[in-house]
């Protein structure tokens, strides 16, 4: 029914993709290059020593920079090494020192804080803030303690300021302490040998108050009115007898040599308002022959009574 053509196409078959000659142009180009080299190393040795010295310089500058790095090292390390025996100095005058303990026991006490820790033997990582928190609840005859260290030393100096006694603070029990100009009971009376030398005013307290050893007493404006008040009697021939802390709020009862009243204040107010109410109520009483009975209440700040 159909018949098969007999004409052939005798047309070449065209390839679907063009394949590229190979460039040999650059691997050749590489090679030739190469044998030149190695043909002007073989010519001329000397390039080849030239090679070789230039490696040997390069290796002898990383060596070098290698020790300079290890040699800053080594100097950071030694500048920065504390050694565990410090350095104790004492400041103030002798007589501010006799409730002092020997100097040894204090560098015993820093050597312990500064072994407890590796931190504490690098200058950067030294903990001066614990040691110095440390040494002073350890130790409540120190009113204050320093640390410091040279940046070419290896021993830390450890300064020691002694408290000073300001009064004395007796419990209900009887039992007297030191306290310091900061209100601190820094030590027992008897720990003073010579204490009428330092003529301490001795405060009583029955209010209740629990004393110990290194904790807080007073207030340290409580102790400087204390003082003003001492120092504003003195200068008006007054002597204190005795200081009576009651059990009424920040009231101080006041006895002075001579009477048989005291005076009250309040030392939660100004102390030298109140001591210029009671010299002038003490003027008015004179020149009018009146003697109190019990006492003279200056506690309220312009006014003044008496019993």
């Amino acid at each position: 029914m159909f018949k098969r053509s007999s004409q052939i196409d005798n047309t070449p078959r065209q390839p679907t993709r063009t394949i590229a000659p190979r460039n040999s142009a650059n691997s050749y180009s590489y090679r030739a290059s190469r044998r030149s080299r190695e043909d002007n190393l073989q010519r001329r040795p000397e390039l080849m020593v030239e090679r070789q010295q230039s490696g040997t310089k390069s290796a002898r500058r990383r060596g070098k920079s290698v020790f300079l790095i290890v040699l800053l090292i080594f100097l950071f390390v030694f500048l920065s090494w504390l050694n565990d025996s410090p350095k104790i100095i004492i400041l103030g005058s002798p007589a501010d020192r006799e409730l002092l303990q020997s100097t040894i026991v204090y560098k015993k006490a820093a050597i312990k804080l500064f072994n407890k820790s590796f931190t504490n033997h690098n200058k950067l990582t030294l903990n001066t803030d614990n040691i110095v928190n440390k040494l002073e609840q350890e130790f409540p005859e120190l009113a204050n303690v320093t640390v410091q260290f040279q940046l070419l030393g290896d021993s830390p100096n450890i300064y020691l300021q002694p408290a000073i006694p300001a009064m004395l603070m007796a419990n209900g029990s009887g039992k007297e302490f030191i306290i310091s100009a900061t209100g601190i009971a820094v030590a027992p009376a008897s720990k003073l040998s010579n204490i009428a030398t330092f003529h301490l005013l001795l405060l009583t307290d029955q209010s209740g108050l629990t004393i110990r050893l290194g904790g807080a007493a007073l207030s340290s404006t409580d102790i400087v009115f204390i003082q003003t008040v001492k120092e504003q009697f003195t200068a008006h021939n007054l002597t204190i007898s005795s200081l009576t802390l009651p059990s009424a709020s920040s009231e101080l009862d006041v006895r002075i040599n001579g009477t048989s009243y005291f005076i009250k204040f309040n030392l939660g107010t100004d102390a030298n308002q109140q001591i210029g109410s009671f010299l002038a109520v003490r003027k008015y009483l004179t020149s009018n022959n009146i003697t109190p009975s019990q006492y003279i209440d200056v506690r309220v700040l312009g006014r003044a009574f008496y019993k």
